[in-house]
C-alpha cells in the first residue's frame, strides 16, 4: 500500500536524480537517513507517552520492537516505512536539487571559462553574461530526464 501511493513520487525522483545518486550518494543518505530515523523515533516515543495511536485495524501488525506493557510494539514496520517513505520524497527531491545545483554551476564556470581564454586569445573584452536563475536550474534538472522537453 506504502509503496503503490509514492510509487510515482519515486519514479519522479528516479528520473530526474538517477544521474547524481551514484557521484552525490553521500548527499541523498545524509539528507535522508537522519530525519528518518527520526521522525520513526519520534513515533515511538509519541505511541509510548499515548500522545497518539494507529488502530490494530489499519496496521499488519508486525512491530519491530518488543510489546511496551500493554503489549502493543511500539514500532510498527508499516508505519516506520510511511515515515521513512515520505521523508525520502522530500529529502530526494532536495537532494536532487542541490546536486543539480553543484554540476549546474561547475558547468556554468568551466563554460566561462573556455569562454574567457577565447575572448583573451581574440583581444576583445568580455562581454556581460547572463546571470543564472532557478529557471536555468530547472531546465538543467529536467534535460538530464527528458532532453527533448528541455530544449
Amino acid at each position: 500500500l506504502v509503496a503503490s501511493f509514492f510509487a510515482p513520487v519515486f519514479a519522479l525522483i528516479l528520473n530526474l536524480g538517477s544521474r547524481y545518486l551514484l557521484s552525490h550518494w553521500r548527499l541523498f543518505v545524509a539528507g535522508w537517513l537522519p530525519p528518518g530515523a527520526w521522525t520513526v523515533a519520534i513515533d515511538c516515543v509519541g505511541q509510548q507517552q499515548r500522545v497518539w495511536r494507529f488502530p490494530q485495524t489499519f496496521l499488519t501488525g508486525v512491530a519491530t520492537l518488543p510489546p511496551d506493557s500493554s503489549g502493543v510494539g511500539l514500532l510498527k514496520l508499516d508505519i516506520a516505512a510511511v515515515y521513512l517513505v515520505s521523508t525520502f520524497a522530500v529529502t530526494g527531491t532536495g537532494a536532487i536539487i542541490l546536486a543539480a545545483a553543484q554540476e549546474f554551476a561547475a558547468q556554468r564556470q568551466r563554460q566561462r571559462g573556455g569562454e574567457a581564454s577565447e575572448a583573451g586569445r581574440a583581444g576583445a573584452a568580455e562581454g556581460e553574461q547572463e546571470p543564472e536563475t532557478l529557471w536555468h536550474l530547472g531546465l538543467f534538472i529536467l534535460h538530464g530526464a527528458a532532453p527533448a522537453l528541455a530544449e
